[in-house]
């Protein structure tokens, strides 16, 4: 069963990309990997945090696929671009996967779920936790 982490990456001060969070799904040999920099309203309840403003989609960023290493790494990020650490992670069931939209079932410590990634005609990416 394929597994998932959300990290969150602190970058440096100067840094290009603020600090956001990175979504990782094991795909194969690699992580398929969007960056967001708020998280959806469901997600940040199921951390425990207070939610006043409701954001039920996010836009995310897809980045390079990254290591099968991040889903157990935590600590500096090669080349000074930061630091990561695990905010959830565990296995998730992939419900449907294209070049356009993704569909996962999310069994993780603290998110559990129905996640969807979908890719917009202007070329951006989303991401709806339900």
């Amino acid at each position: 069963m394929p597994r998932f982490v959300l990290l969150r990456h602190v970058t440096p001060p100067g840094s290009p990309r603020a600090s956001h969070w990175d979504f990782m799904v094991e795909r194969g040999a690699a992580l398929a990997t969007w960056a967001v920099e708020e998280l959806p309203s469901a997600w940040r309840r199921g951390l425990g945090e207070d939610v006043t403003a409701e954001a039920e989609a996010v836009r995310a960023l897809r980045l390079p696929d990254h290591r099968l290493a991040y889903l157990e790494y935590e600590g500096p990020v090669s080349g000074d671009r930061g630091v990561v650490s695990r905010t959830d992670a565990g296995p998730c069931t992939v419900l449907q996967w294209s070049e356009r939209s993704v569909l996962l079932l999310l069994a993780g410590e603290r998110l559990v779920g129905r996640v969807a990634l979908r890719l917009a005609e202007d070329g951006h990416w989303s991401l709806r936790a339900e």
